[in-house]
């Protein structure tokens, strides 16, 4: 890419997928969070699409929101079979 980035990668992340009947599903992940200006995002999302990621793989989320909401839920796309999801960096230990 065009500027620095300074990556914090969690290998312990998690997608929880909630549906319509209230059940959740957890999808293990790799979440790799940095800066980017949102004029930016365009070139993230190409670099990502040119190692093979999916395009919609990318999350943004301005800086205030993040620091004051625990959790970040994301309408389905039209067509899934689950209402929303959101994201956790870190997930709890299996008992």
């Amino acid at each position: 890419m065009s500027f620095p980035i300074n990556p914090q990668i969690y290998h312990d992340a998690a997608l929880v997928y909630r549906f319509a009947d209230g059940r959740e599903e957890t999808e293990s992940i790799t979440m790799v969070e940095f800066p980017a200006y949102e004029a930016r995002l365009a070139e993230v999302r190409h670099s990502v699409q040119a190692y093979g990621f999916e395009p919609d793989c990318i999350h943004a989320i301005g800086m205030l929101e993040e620091i004051r909401s625990d959790l970040q839920e994301e309408p389905a796309p039209e067509g899934a079979s689950y209402v929303s999801r959101y994201r956790v960096k870190h997930r709890p230990a299996a008992v």
